[in-house]
């Protein structure tokens, strides 16, 4: 079995690696131009090593280099590290991860749409949730938060990885909808308990999700039925991913 290569030293900010890590964590036109993002972690970047997906490492000390790692190791000072880290207390551990595109099966029965969610741990957290509860796939309408954002990676643990995402355009949504026949729910206070729906298991359902502050865009509204999570009058709204987990858990059971 082979041994992992001896990293390459680097102490300075201005390396090109160190350059090429820091802008893919913040520049999202950046990241799509290169299909890679830069994830942080000792147990998500050990779980994207396991599916072939680690480009490259940056370890900021050599214990931590995974065993049998072949790929481009940089050893880095806490200096480095501490510019580059999204985070408050560093792991030690960053990984360029290639972005494959993941496709949704041809057999696709429950599709999350989120129309311009904003907020990337909401985004992170939806995806993270809809892996969860098998739902199909998720399609990110213009205006939405870019999901390989570092804070949406990291609440969603890595299902952004294997969760199909499609991003597009309302036009675009309407028609990926009526070629694969959807039922579609809107999120809204004044739509019908999911215990009043009927539909089976084997029926396309998609349901929306909108804006934090502005809910699903008045276009969107107009088109499809509406559903509800019925609440207690003390509680004036649950935030975007709770609404989000128990719609999603509700719907996947109809």
């Amino acid at each position: 079995m082979a041994r992992s290569k001896k990293p390459l030293e680097i102490t300075s900010l201005n390396h090109e690696q160190v350059k090429r890590y820091a802008k893919l964590i913040r520049d999202n036109a950046y990241r799509k131009k290169e299909k890679a993002v830069v994830v942080e972690g000792k147990k998500l970047v050990l779980e994207l090593l396991e599916k072939g997906k680690i480009k490259s490492l940056m370890i900021a000390n050599e214990e931590d280099l995974p065993k049998n790692f072949e790929g481009h190791c940089y050893l880095i000072t806490q200096a480095i590290l501490k510019k580059i880290s999204q985070t408050i207390t560093p792991e030690g551990i960053l990984a360029e991860v290639q972005l494959d595109e993941v496709m949704p099966s041809a057999n696709c029965q429950r599709l999350l749409i989120l129309d311009r969610v904003s907020d990337p741990g909401n985004m992170g957290a939806l995806i993270r949730t809809a892996a969860g509860l098998n739902w199909d796939a998720v399609f990110l309408l213009t205006g939405s938060c870019d999901p390989f954002n570092d804070k949406a990676l990291r609440a969603s643990k890595g299902a952004v990885f294997n969760m199909p995402l499609i991003s597009g355009s309302l036009s675009e949504l309407l028609d990926f909808l009526e070629k694969q026949k959807f039922t579609v729910y809107i999120a809204d206070f004044n739509g019908i308990s999911p215990e009043d729906i009927s539909l089976s298991s084997q029926e396309p359902l998609a349901l929306v999700l909108g804006n934090e502050a502005q809910g699903v865009a008045p276009t969107l509204r107009k088109l499809f039925k509406q559903v509800t999570i019925p609440i207690s009058r003390a509680v004036e709204s649950l935030n975007a991913a709770a609404a989000g987990a128990i719609l999603m858990y509700s719907l996947r059971k109809i």
